[in-house]
């Protein structure tokens, strides 16, 4: 896997234009191309833009101005706000000062919102949105189109993300956070965050992460899943999407940055075994899967820890990751050794066992049904020194089990 490198954003120097006026009116039809424009503004900063069928960028900077690049149908503006109007642009590029207040419609594209730091409102219709670092306050609805919002800094306080047919993806800082969470005709993955269940019902589920009194975030979507990582984790998974959209702004601005830097900081930490190359041939790794433990009544009716973990061990195979050990195998160890499965749930138990079929990785985990929801969490341990490398919960309907299996085959074979 190619190594991943961010730096911070530092801006040392930016050029200013001495050409202010405190309010004028571009009429309908007018347009500004092909050149960069600056609006100085003071004060608490608002921007209000309203789009159609257009791509948008918008980048925080710690400046005093915002910056235009493209074409707009009009514009207003006095000296702490701005409202611009925007048609059928493929590209359009704006700079606002760090923690603007930005109110964003648009349909039928695409938005990206990178470090602004501010509180962010956006409301579209058939439009994907990607948002890294936005302020407290964030509310993103849209249609048909997915959502990734990333933040590196404890800062959130009410977060609410709204889609249908599409994913959310969110990444979030270590802080505690109220969670309350709806995917209708599908289900969740919350990776490598402790996430305690409150309520649940067939499509929503209720928690935290950390201590019930903290910050609120909602997500909701339909027919689609809402994943949850640390922030570094999901940053490291949409890296390729992020150094794309940097370097596109970077490209559009490089005459006013002295020295050009990425637009995130360093996601990489605490995640070297993700940066991991190995140098000649990859030999795979050998992987017992050990059957989930039952924690509900009706779990242990159905057997549904057998099921799960058979589920998951074909998703697995599917992937071609792993060598992965024949359950027969482990059935005979188990005997040979006096071993009950029960013994499994015991971490020393679990490790000896997997020394014994000389594998370097065991997964293990328990699954808990509530009505038709399926909660499962699991953990990716390391035999040589017990490391917890990857823990997952999920939860899903019955009847979206399998894609969400599938889904936690692909990020264990990424991370084993």
């Amino acid at each position: 896997m190619k190594k991943i490198i961010y730096c911070l954003l530092i801006l040392i120097m930016f050029v200013f234009l001495g050409c202010a006026s405190t309010s004028y009116y571009i009429q309908p039809g007018s347009t500004v191309k092909e050149k960069i424009e600056e609006i100085p503004l003071s004060g608490k900063v608002r921007v209000e833009l309203r789009a159609s069928n257009s791509k948008i960028y918008v980048l925080g900077m710690d400046v005093d101005k915002v910056m235009l690049y493209g074409e707009y149908r009009s514009l207003d503006h006095d000296p702490g706000n701005l409202e611009i109007r925007i048609e059928n642009q493929t590209e359009f590029y704006i700079v606002v000062p760090f923690f603007t207040e930005i109110e964003i419609s648009n349909s039928n594209g695409k938005l990206y919102f990178l470090d602004t730091r501010g509180d962010l409102d956006s409301k579209s219709s058939n439009t994907e949105v990607m948002a890294i670092n936005p302020g407290k306050e964030v509310e993103i609805k849209t249609t048909n189109s997915g959502i990734t919002l990333i933040n590196f800094e404890p800062t959130i306080e009410d977060y609410e993300l709204s889609t249908t047919n599409a994913p959310i993806n969110l990444g979030i800082p270590e802080m505690d956070l109220e969670l309350e969470i709806a995917t209708t005709n599908a289900g969740f993955d919350i990776t490598n965050l402790p996430f305690q269940t409150m309520e649940r019902s067939k499509h929503k589920i209720k928690g935290f992460i950390g201590n019930k009194s903290g910050s609120k975030v909602e997500l909701d979507t339909t027919n689609n899943l809402i994943t949850l990582k640390p922030a570094h984790q999901l940053g490291l998974d949409f890296s390729d999407r992020i150094n794309k959209v940097t370097e596109k702004i970077k490209k559009v601005f490089s005459g006013y940055f002295i020295n050009q830097a990425a637009v995130v900081p360093d996601i990489t930490d605490g995640f070297q075994h993700v940066q991991e190359k190995s140098l000649g041939v990859d030999v795979p790794k050998r992987l017992v899967i050990f059957p989930f433990k039952d924690l509900t009544e009706s779990a242990r009716v159905n057997n549904l820890g057998e099921v799960v973990s058979e589920m998951l061990t074909t998703a697995i195979v599917n992937e071609d990751k792993f060598i992965v050990i024949e359950r027969t195998h482990l059935d005979q160890v188990l005997e040979e050794h006096a071993f009950q499965l029960s013994d499994i749930a015991d971490t020393e138990n679990s490790l000896d066992i997997g020394n014994i079929l000389n594998a370097e990785l065991l997964l293990a985990g328990s699954v808990s049904s509530f009505g038709e929801r399926v909660e499962i969490d699991i953990r990716l341990i390391k035999i040589e020194t017990g490391e917890i490398v990857l823990s997952k919960y999920g939860s899903s309907t019955f009847e979206n089990l399998r894609e969400v299996l599938t889904k936690i085959a692909v990020e264990i074979s990424i991370t084993g």
